[in-house]
């Protein structure tokens, strides 16, 4: 017989106790898919059930023709062909209670196997994966008719239904979103660092691994923010017009004015800098063209610079940030160096 990791113990005994969260459910539904899950979720069981089993009997032993049909549906559900050897001599009303134990937890295993062996029972918990390429931007519809465009570079986890009393999704990269409204069913976006709450609203959420800065832009509506550390975790609401920037580096947030009319620029394929250090526009012209950019003069990382382009080459935007920013630079297939 498999061991049981301490994790999936855990796990699975919420789940067979009706006390997951929805996250951990999410972990129950892949880990249902692996072919090992079923001998171990049996162990799980058997285990759990003899802990019950002896509990019960060890109080006050019991003598009843029921006590044995309740060893053989243990011995039964155990897979064992021996019965336990003990002198039991207690009243038939604890014997009904440690049957009615017995007979919950084996209702439960077959349940466990009926969901195991049924997609149906959790194909709603099941996420689908969106990515984008470099250069790419993609627009994504929900179930509930809400509208999300995925920037270059970029992965949205989302469920293909809501029957939750919340709408939640998982983003790495960039997003523009444009959340239908629900009173009764919030719309939460989980970020590496941030956690984003909407009843309806358009807003953009840019979090990339390899940036030093998270940013949350509104265009419409109220969205409520909040930090996935402890020490972060009292929400702060950004309205429309507002912008926030949490430091990955510092644990600071700051809020700024914003155009709404230029925070979803990229959509439809524009460069838009605004005082952009050329550190991250450079970042951004690694995704979007695909490129690598290499620093040979390490003071041109904290150049800011402006800049608005709409589906130019990489050329034509290089010559247009040099220019501007007076420094030179050279392109080689697609490394491209900055001096």
């Amino acid at each position: 017989m498999k061991e049981i990791p301490n994790l999936d113990r855990q796990i699975l005994k919420k789940f067979l106790e009706g006390d997951c969260t929805v996250d951990e459910l999410r972990v129950i539904s892949k880990y249902l898919d692996n072919a090992e899950s079923n001998e171990i979720l049996h162990q799980l069981i058997i285990d759990n059930t003899e802990m019950d089993w002896k509990e019960a009997i060890s109080k006050t032993p019991v003598i009843d023709k029921q006590m044995l049909n309740w060893q053989k549906d243990f011995v039964y559900l155990k897979g064992d062909d021996k019965i336990f050897k003990t002198d039991y001599s207690v009243t038939f009303n604890y014997f009904k209670y440690a049957a009615a134990v017995i007979g919950f937890l084996i209702g439960i295993y077959y349940l466990s196997l009926h969901y195991l062996n049924s997609k149906n029972n959790y194909s709603q918990l099941a996420l689908v994966e969106s990515k984008t390429n470099s250069g790419e931007v993609i627009t994504i519809e929900l179930a509930d008719s809400s509208l999300i465009y995925l920037n270059a570079k970029s992965k949205l986890k989302y469920p293909t239904n809501f029957k939750n009393k919340t709408r939640e999704v998982y983003l790495e990269g960039e997003a523009f979103f444009d959340i239908k409204h629900k009173a009764n069913q919030p719309f939460i976006v989980h970020t590496e660092k941030l956690t984003i709450q909407v009843l309806g609203t358009s807003f953009d959420i840019k979090t990339f691994k390899n940036e030093k800065e998270v940013s949350v832009s509104v265009a419409s509506g109220l969205v409520g923010v909040k930090g996935n550390d402890i020490n972060l975790n009292k929400t702060q609401m950004l309205k429309f017009g507002k912008k926030l920037i949490f430091n990955k580096l510092s644990n600071a947030i700051t809020e700024s004015n914003i155009d709404t009319a230029d925070i979803n620029f990229w959509v439809d394929g524009t460069l838009l800098f605004d005082n952009e250090s050329l550190e991250n526009i450079a970042l951004d012209l690694e995704r979007w063209y695909g490129i690598s950019i290499k620093f040979e003069n390490e003071n041109l990382r904290q150049l800011h610079l402006n800049l608005k382009q709409k589906n130019e080459p990489i050329e034509t935007v290089l010559k247009a940030l040099s220019i501007s920013g007076n420094f030179s630079y050279t392109i080689e297939g697609k490394q491209v160096k900055l001096k």
